[in-house]
């Protein structure tokens, strides 16, 4: 319990010269040492003193991967690997950042906000978006009222109330930061992007691990004429021997599972400033914030959809870039010219039939 203390905490003096062969030394060196094996892990305050980083640590083999190669999608590295936390000693999920307050990463990570005391992320960020937003009404309201109080008392009695005149630049001055926050917060939401990836949005590049589907696995053979133009990985990873030399030449091949029960993924890359996580649209981006009834954004009573990771497509909902990239490297079929004719509007289609008619 005395990891870490300093020697003049402990109330023994330091030895004065070169010598720290001296027994008060030799004291203090077996007290901080003896605390220090003691001493157990930094408590994480918010999931309690059951929870160890170390103790959900992930090995570098397969075990701990089956929350990832089971879905369809997956963020991960140019290896195909997920993201992997040297802090944590874990792979991170899909859009998780680490946080230096609370030691630990933290899923679809905004900010950290000391005036609404924690971290600001998937599940809290709906409910920051209300609170900066009833500010705002608040303090606008604060701003009036005080402002008309003030204009009436001095037009009768000539003189003017320090309290209120303090409330109104109070007022003026959260109500402009708040003000800003919502904007601010709304426009992120809008582009489905959070205030640290917002950082680098225009140039950075997503790598992602696309499940190939079953009926192309077959030519993914090297006797098969389909020349795919992106690398793969498989799942589960063969678990590396604690000793490649002690085993046979032949017993490596049982580790790997058989072909029924792997998963193929490609690994295909994004264009610089593309967001795979953006839905097409502003308004279901920011639904995935909200909520999708108008109780749900005014009221702080139910969690954000985008908390929900159930989906066996993804952790989080994916937009058009993902099936652009799924359609380019042919894991997913193009709209033929049929199907494309179909969606344009009516008097498009008749100006084509007339085209199309032989002239008499």
């Amino acid at each position: 319990m005395w990891s870490g203390i300093p020697a003049f905490y402990l109330g023994v003096p330091w030895p004065k010269g070169n010598k720290t062969s001296t027994p008060q030394a030799t004291i203090v060196i077996q007290v901080v040492i003896e605390g220090r094996k003691d001493s157990k892990a930094d408590v994480d305050v918010e999931r309690g003193p059951d929870y160890h980083a170390a103790a959900t640590a992930f090995p570098l083999d397969a075990a701990g991967l089956e929350s990832f190669y089971t879905k369809d999608v997956f963020v991960c590295q140019p290896d195909g690997r997920p993201l992997y936390c040297s802090t944590c000693c874990q792979y991170k999920t899909d859009r998780a950042h680490h946080c230096r307050e609370v030691d630990r990463c933290v899923r679809k990570m905004d900010h950290f906000c000391p005036w609404v005391g924690g971290v600001v992320s998937e599940t809290s960020l709906k409910f920051f978006i209300q609170f900066v937003f009833y500010t705002t009404i608040f303090c606008a309201f604060a701003l009036i009222v005080c402002a008309i109080f003030t204009a009436e008392l001095k037009r009768e009695m000539g003189t003017a109330n320090v309290h209120w005149a303090v409330g109104i630049g109070l007022s003026g001055l959260f109500g402009l930061f708040t003000f800003g926050m919502t904007l601010s917060s709304v426009q992120l939401a809008m582009y489905n992007v959070t205030t640290i990836e917002n950082l680098n949005r225009r140039s950075v590049v997503w790598t992602l691990a696309i499940r190939v589907p079953q009926h192309l696995l077959a030519k993914l053979t090297p006797n098969s004429q389909w020349a795919p133009t992106f690398r793969t990985i498989t799942y589960p990873l063969p678990p590396m021997p604690p000793n490649p030399e002690a085993m046979p030449g032949t017993g490596h091949q049982q580790l790997i599972p058989p072909p029924g029960e792997q998963h193929v993924f490609a690994i295909l890359q994004t264009l610089p400033g593309e967001n795979p996580f953006d839905l097409g649209s502003p308004l279901k981006n920011l639904q995935q914030v909200m909520g999708y009834s108008l109780l749900d954004w005014i009221l702080p009573l139910k969690h954000s959809p985008c908390a929900d990771h159930s989906s066996m497509e993804s952790a989080f909902a994916m937009g058009p870039v993902v099936s652009r990239l799924k359609q380019e490297a042919g894991l997913e079929a193009r709209l033929d010219e049929t199907s494309a004719a179909e969606q344009l509007p009516s008097y498009k289609r008749k100006r084509r039939r007339k085209r199309r008619q032989p002239e008499v």
